[in-house]
This record gives C-alpha cells, sequence and structure tokens, in this order.
C-alpha cells in the first residue's frame, strides 16, 4: 500500500504564503528594474539631444561667421539648469563636435 504524506494545514498555509511572497517579490523587482532601465535610456536620450543641439548651435555658428570652420573647439559656457555658468570641454567625435550641454557663447 502506498501511503501519500499530508501535509498539516499549519505547513499548507506557510509554504502558499512563502509561494505568494515569493512571486510579489520577484515581480516587485521586475518593476523596479523595468523602472532603471526606463530612466537610464531617458538620461541617455536627454544626453544624446544635448549633444545635438550643441552640434547644431555649433553649425549654425559657422555658417553665420562667428567661428572660424578651422577653429578648434574649446571650453565653451553652459548654463545649468538654474542659469549659473559650467565650464565644459568639448569632445571631438568622428570630426563633429558633441559636448555634455550646448554652449551659451558659442552662437554669440
Amino acid at each position: 500500500m502506498a501511503r501519500t504524506m499530508m501535509l498539516s494545514t499549519d505547513t499548507l498555509i506557510w509554504v502558499i504564503l512563502a509561494a505568494t511572497t515569493a512571486v510579489c517579490v520577484v515581480s516587485m523587482l521586475g518593476v523596479f528594474a523595468s523602472v532603471i532601465r526606463h530612466e537610464t535610456d531617458l538620461h541617455n536620450l536627454r544626453n544624446r539631444v544635448t549633444e545635438l543641439r550643441y552640434s547644431y548651435t555649433l553649425q549654425l555658428a559657422r555658417m553665420h561667421g562667428h567661428i572660424e570652420e578651422e577653429e578648434e573647439v574649446g571650453a565653451v559656457d553652459v548654463l545649468d539648469e538654474h542659469g549659473n555658468v559650467e565650464a565644459i570641454e568639448a569632445l571631438e567625435l568622428d570630426d563633429e563636435p558633441a559636448a555634455a550641454a550646448s554652449p551659451a557663447r558659442a552662437a554669440a
């Protein structure tokens, strides 16, 4: 005769509670990972937009004669969200300048 092992009611409740808790924790971690991934993508997109704005402003300044075509791009003044001036060095990537923020004096 085969004997089946029956779990007591208390043990069954604890097993169900532990399984439910594990599923909830894994679901919450998935949501947190999704939020972090979204924020990272948003941060990267904002940086890319800033680089494109800088590049476009530099291109307009060169078109209007404010900057020589061969002029080396150096330190530029950048305004943060509070209007304070920060100095940032421009990066040269594949013959196109790109920086972390749009210049304040490149167009001046």
